[in-house]
């Protein structure tokens, strides 16, 4: 087994925050599309089960927003992806200061992260 797939199912392991319901971890680190190019620096920070995570919650909240029409959820979930905001060279925050959402960030974290670790929904 790849020591990277060792270290994350026990970060995944130890993770005690709630997944939104609708999403499951992906299985390995290992079988991640993360061989995307997406300019310079360092994105890899995308692959932890933090990374992971955060990018769950842009996946929440985009649905939220985009298809469910769910202004709360759609905050709510947008809010706690920017707390969870991976540290790399072109934050994409999805939030606004007074709390609405900023759909074109949405659009394009969302894509960002779909480049890193793939649709995360089951």
């Amino acid at each position: 087994m790849d020591p990277r797939d060792t270290a994350y199912e026990a970060e995944v392991a130890a993770w005690a925050d709630a997944i939104p319901p609708g999403f499951a971890w992906p299985a390995s680190i290992t079988g991640l599309p993360a061989g995307r190019y997406f300019g310079n620096g360092d994105w890899s920070r995308y692959t932890t089960a933090a990374g992971i995570y955060h990018c769950m919650l842009v996946y929440a909240a985009w649905d939220a927003y985009f298809v469910d029409n769910d202004a709360p959820a759609s905050k709510e979930y947008g809010a706690r992806a920017d707390a969870t905001m991976p540290e790399q060279p072109d934050p994409r925050l999805v939030m606004r200061d007074d709390g609405t959402v900023r759909d074109q960030e949405l659009a394009s974290e969302s894509g960002i992260c779909n480049g890193f670790v793939g649709d995360l929904r089951i």
